[in-house]
């Protein structure tokens, strides 16, 4: 089950824990931006919305700064920066969003980003899963409201390079949908604080369903 931005929408986020009781998923994914330039304790309240479920994280570019350092958080586990291995696939974790005019809380160049990749992938053989609160650059998910494409292009040079099996993302709350790069099937599942969510299934082949609450 893949989430992204909560924004510190308690009550949705209550109705999404409910919806994973229903599904049974065996891993819940959010992509960033827990809460709306809130403190620790406010990503730690989204977060307990999840306990009793296996969970990773990144933070998002509205999260506390401190939530970079923290390496769990109510049973939840931050993987920003990080290779996580679930069930033999790993997850490859980066948090924040590029630097921009609004000066956001998390911010990071294009040549951090990078660093980023290479440093968690460290040439990881095996079924890979990138969790970026920041979608690639020039693809249907990281496009605004005004046509412009804000995502990453480190990022993108990464997919082209080592073709995970998906990218799960956010950030771009208009941008909710599903596109591809080669092998790489790219998912913005939509701000969870509407409803929004994606159930990724990766056996035998990668299959997405966008959904909402």
């Amino acid at each position: 089950m893949v989430l992204t931005d909560v924004h510190g929408n308690v009550r949705r986020a209550l109705k999404l824990s409910q919806e994973a009781e229903r599904l049974k998923p065996d891993l819940v994914v959010l992509c960033g931006d827990l809460t709306h330039f809130g403190t620790l304790e406010d990503a730690e309240t989204v977060l307990k919305c999840f306990r009793g479920f296996k969970t990773i994280y990144v933070p998002g570019n509205c999260d506390p700064p401190a939530l970079l350092d923290i390496e769990e958080l109510s049973d939840a586990l931050n993987i920003h920066g990080k290779l996580h291995i679930h069930d033999s696939v790993g997850f490859l974790g980066v948090g924040g969003a590029l630097e921009g005019p609004f000066k956001t809380p998390i911010e990071f160049t294009e040549d951090h980003v990078a660093r980023l990749l290479e440093k968690a992938f460290k040439g990881f053989d095996g079924r890979l899963i990138v969790v970026s609160h920041n979608p690639p650059w020039n693809t249907r998910v990281d496009r605004t409201f005004i046509g412009i494409h804000i995502g990453s292009k480190a990022l993108r040079r990464f997919i082209e390079k080592v073709k995970p099996l998906a990218v799960l993302c956010g950030h771009v709350h208009e941008a909710r949908g599903i596109d591809q790069l080669s092998e790489t099937v790219i998912v913005n599942p939509g701000p969870a604080r509407n409803g929004f969510y994606a159930f990724l299934d990766v056996d035998g082949g990668v299959k997405i369903n966008l959904n909402r609450v």
